[in-house]
């Protein structure tokens, strides 16, 4: 685990880092800063120098133009939302300030799991799948494609 101090907020993040990381950090030469992203010049980038650093770097690597750093970000808050992480915990992983900040990643991914279950209670299942439904069947002649031609001709006619 790293803890990282986030520059815009002050907030420190403790992210888990993969093993090769560290040596990564460790070999990387001191700049006297806070920060091992630096400019050309050894400078710590700022905020929008870093974002248009990232961006010249994805274009050189072909990655898409929609893609930024930032979503980056919004990615991260998604992916722990989907995952079940509560408000506190998003928060804590990329230093929001509060968390009023992560909210709107769990709202998103409790509305898509939610939909989820409520769409698994009426698709693709049996009584025996869903027990708790009375109104699922096994089959309703009336869905197939069989039953569905004739009464489509017949509304033509």
């Amino acid at each position: 685990m790293k803890i990282l101090t986030r520059q815009k907020t002050g907030v420190a993040a403790t992210i888990a880092v993969q093993a090769e990381l560290p040596a990564i950090i460790d070999a990387t030469p001191v700049t006297g800063f806070s920060t091992f992203l630096v400019t050309k010049t050894g400078k710590p980038y700022s905020p929008n120098d870093l974002s248009d650093q990232f961006r010249e770097w994805c274009d050189a690597a072909t990655v898409p133009g929609e893609l930024s750093l930032h979503g980056l970000r919004h990615t991260l808050g998604d992916t722990l939302a989907e995952n079940e992480a509560t408000p506190n915990e998003i928060a804590s992983v990329p230093a929001h300030k509060s968390v009023k900040s992560s909210l709107h990643y769990t709202q998103g991914a409790d509305r898509k799991r939610m939909a989820r279950k409520a769409m698994s209670r009426i698709v693709g299942g049996t009584k025996q799948d869903h027990p708790d439904n009375p109104d699922v069947s096994n089959h309703d002649p009336g869905l197939t494609l069989a039953e569905a031609k004739p009464l489509k001709d017949q509304a033509r006619g």
